[in-house]
């Protein structure tokens, strides 16, 4: 019998069919921030996209009339630079209005949900669009968390601990190296960090209102929605956020918005319990659990290198790529490396399928490019733009053909 709940291995996924997805929607992504106070919480969760997402893209912030006069400053600090679009409301109309008021914002975006109280890594961005794009029918993508209900690894339902001497971006870095499950479907995604395609809000249209005044269970209603109009709903464990929680509503408050939406959801969703009861202990589940287990016990809490890819035109048939550390020394391959770290190809259609892997799958974050054409240089350039990993480039210092064992 099927898997109910199928999920997609690292090893499965193919990184040069990805690329060309992307480079067929060309998606752009509004990144909508909804804030109700929330204090210096909120300065982190900013101040983490702008370093750590790509400019290409729009960030949104929409202040829901919070009363706090911290955050308040916090927000303006950000604003007037040209980076963030901030938006006040007079009144508070609560997170579900709010939201959507962020949907009709983004236009023809994709849009990004993210919570006030999360901090994201490098890459975030890039890894829910690649998710969201790796296979048909995806309509909603979420990350996991130290702190997101079922989201949350390794444990679920519970606040985990990723050690307080490590630094979050190295955690992250580490958990998009080491998870072995690509993707998993589930029931519903989760409203701290949700990625929406645009063209399933074109079909479903927004969050209801009605049911779901304040917040909470909006999400759910929705990914519900999606799910019976031929939509899939995916988490991506190798994108972990960090969350505080509770940041606006605080602990008691959330209980109750909690179990009134749960009201509403199971009248409409009879059979949602036992769909998620049997998402949490689905074989993708328990291999999500057993690689974050691994990676945050296994690892000394040295800080990571940030990985690049190397390319070096040999001439024009024949290129080195190299996947490296910041020294530009190659990566060791071992299990915290799904690709090899070297690779001499023969033409630029092999060296796009190997550049590929080593973004997606080895987890590079630039590219520097050592060309010999400008036909070379522009069509890398072209790749990683889609991608959205940085790329640098310098024309070859020798253009003469060069030892292959050099």
């Amino acid at each position: 019998m099927a898997e109910q709940f199928p999920f997609v291995r690292y090893r499965d996924v193919d990184p040069r069919n990805v690329a060309v997805r992307m480079a067929s929607a060309r998606p752009r992504v509004s990144v909508v921030i909804t804030v109700h106070d929330g204090g210096e919480a909120v300065r982190s969760c900013i101040q983490s996209v702008l370093d750590n997402s790509p400019t290409a893209h729009r960030i949104i912030i929409i202040d829901d009339a919070g009363r706090d006069p911290v955050t308040r400053r916090i927000v303006d600090g950000f604003d007037g630079d040209g980076k963030v679009e901030l938006i006040r409301h007079e009144i508070c109309l609560g997170y579900t209005q709010t939201a959507n008021h962020g949907l009709r914002l983004a236009d023809d975006d994709d849009v990004v949900l993210l919570n006030s109280d999360t901090v994201v890594p490098p890459m975030w961005l890039q890894r829910l669009s690649w998710t969201a794009y790796s296979q048909s029918g995806v309509g909603t993508v979420s990350a996991v968390s130290n702190d997101a209900a079922a989201n949350s690894v390794p444990f679920r339902h519970q606040r985990n601990d990723w050690y307080p001497r490590r630094q979050w971006c190295d955690s992250a870095r580490l958990m998009s190296r080491g998870m072995r499950v690509w993707s998993q479907e589930v029931p519903s995604a989760h409203g701290f960090c949700m990625y929406i395609r645009r063209a399933l809000i074109e079909e479903l249209g927004f969050f209801d209102t009605d049911g779901f005044p304040i917040g909470y269970g909006e999400e759910v209603d929705y990914s519900q929605r999606a799910i019976r109009a031929g939509w899939s709903n995916l988490v991506a464990p190798h994108v972990l956020v960090k969350h505080l929680r509770s940041q606006s509503f605080g602990l008691d408050r959330r209980k109750q918005l909690v179990e009134s939406s749960e009201v509403v959801l199971w009248q409409r969703y009879p059979r949602l319990g036992a769909d998620v009861a049997m998402w949490e202990s689905s074989l993708g589940a328990a291999l999500i659990k057993q690689n974050a287990s691994r990676i945050r016990s296994g690892w000394s809490g040295a800080e990571l290198a940030v990985r690049k890819i190397v390319v070096r035109d040999l001439d024009d048939e024949y290129t080195h790529v190299n996947l490296t550390d910041e020294d530009e020394s190659l990566v060791r391959e071992d299990e915290w490396c799904f690709t090899p770290s070297s690779q001499t190809v023969d033409s630029r259609a092999s060296r796009d399928r190997v550049v590929c892997e080593m973004v997606l799958l080895g987890c590079a974050e630039s590219v520097v490019h050592h060309f010999v054409s400008a036909q070379s240089e522009q069509g890398l350039s072209q790749l990683t733009r889609e991608l959205g990993v940085t790329y640098s480039s310098a024309p070859h210092a020798d253009h003469t053909r060069e030892s292959l064992d050099r």
